[in-house]
């Protein structure tokens, strides 16, 4: 969890550097401004909304880890399951 002051500084260096950051900042011009009516709310114009989950529906109807989750959490699942996990991902 940022504090307070983290988030001012994030702002101002945002505002004073003039950065555009994904889901975050955009630098409207002001024929973005007049397409969306002159309306500044922040949504119109910075998407902040995380990205959809994928699911695997095969694995989630037979069960088991899907293959792609391992790939991705691959050290998370650590040593306990290592033969497991090489296993699966040779298929």
């Amino acid at each position: 969890m940022y504090c307070v002051q983290e988030i001012l500084k994030k702002i101002v260096d945002t505002v004073i550097k003039r950065k555009e950051i994904d889901k975050y900042s955009y630098i409207a011009s002001l024929k973005d401004i007049e397409d969306n009516e002159y309306n500044l709310n922040i949504p119109r114009y910075v998407d902040s909304s995380e990205d959809a989950e994928e699911w695997d529906i095969y694995a989630t109807m037979l069960g088991g880890i899907p293959k792609e989750e391992l790939k991705k959490n691959i050290k998370m699942f650590g040593i306990l399951c290592l033969d497991y996990t090489m296993t699966c991902l040779k298929n």
